[in-house]
């Protein structure tokens, strides 16, 4: 499946805000190498993960593809212009991506964190308040003046 990338314009059948060159090189500046052809994989993957967001604002259309672009989004007690896509989203899609390349998949069902095992009689216990969604700080950030309640139904952890 071709990218096509969301400008802030409407892009008809729009399914990403980042292309596999620009998130190459994103990834590449922090010291990570992805293989040009699953490049587009590793967008589209981070795609699914952020269309199941609740964001803030409202879509400008309704038949578009994707959550944005957005109308009657405040951030930081500003109006962000409905037409364009908020830098916060394309860092958030690049991060989740690469995330995702490392094997770091925030859809994937996971199991609780253990906090303590028992090989004799078997034993298990897991931590209180686990999360089976684990995202680094960064991604959290990007994202948390996106989602509606500021991204506080996250837990945070540590890449």
């Amino acid at each position: 499946m071709a990218l096509i990338i969301e400008t802030g314009t409407g892009v008809a059948g729009a399914n990403t805000y980042v292309s596999a060159a620009d998130f190459i090189t994103y990834a590449a500046a922090r010291g990570y190498t992805i293989n040009p052809v699953d490049a587009e994989k590793w967008i589209t993957l981070a795609m699914d993960y952020l269309e199941t967001l609740q964001f803030i604002g409202t879509k400008q259309r309704r038949d578009q593809s994707i959550q944005w672009p957005r109308y009657d989004v405040v951030i930081d007690s500003w109006y962000r212009d409905p037409n364009t896509i908020p830098p916060e989203l394309i860092k958030a899609e690049n991060e989740i991506a690469i995330q995702m390349s490392l094997g770091n998949d925030p859809i994937q069902n996971r199991e609780p964190a253990t906090k303590s095992e028992q090989v004799g009689s078997i034993k298990v216990e897991y931590a209180d308040g686990a999360s089976p969604i684990t995202l680094p700080v960064r991604i959290i950030s990007f994202l948390a003046k996106l989602v509606e309640g500021g991204g506080a139904s996250f837990k945070v952890g540590r890449a």
